[in-house]
């Protein structure tokens, strides 16, 4: 089981609390119709998705207008028919990244090719995976202190 504690004073020790506005996890339920898992939650009271370079993640904090998970989910899911249960947690090179709100946060990165076939799963290329976003943030965390 994840500590979030022990992460958020890792976190904050190398970059200080920069927890996601209150308006923006509003705007996840209302604008998607997603309940975010309770750990995600829990770290964007610290986190915001910067300060973090290992994997380009979009901006939770809220003062970008396209490029965040809202415009982002919404804009893929007319585009490619994106199931309503995933969030677009960011967009690295050639790939997505996604947080399936329906199975308690697991977060997948996935090759751009395998974009459609979200839904059915069936992708050509073995996605990366975490079972929460807990364990997904700690692997973020453990690379950006072995970088540094």
């Amino acid at each position: 089981m994840i500590e979030i504690e022990t992460l958020k004073n890792r976190y904050v020790a190398l970059n200080g609390a920069r927890p996601i506005p209150d308006s923006v996890v509003a705007a996840v339920t209302s604008d998607l119709g997603l309940q975010p898992p309770p750990d995600f939650l829990e770290i964007g009271k610290f986190f915001d998705g910067s300060g973090i370079n290992v994997i380009a993640l979009h901006s939770l904090a809220g003062n970008a207008p396209t490029m965040n998970p809202i415009h982002e989910t919404l804009r893929l899911r007319k585009a490619i028919g994106l199931p309503p249960n995933w969030v677009v947690l960011g967009e690295p090179p050639e790939s997505l990244l996604l947080m399936d709100c329906a199975a308690g946060g697991k977060v997948i990165w996935i090759d751009a090719n395998d974009a459609k076939r979200i839904a059915s799963q069936s992708f050509t290329t073995q996605p990366t995976a975490w079972d929460s976003f807990g364990e997904f943030f700690k692997y973020l965390l453990d690379e950006e202190e072995a970088d540094r």
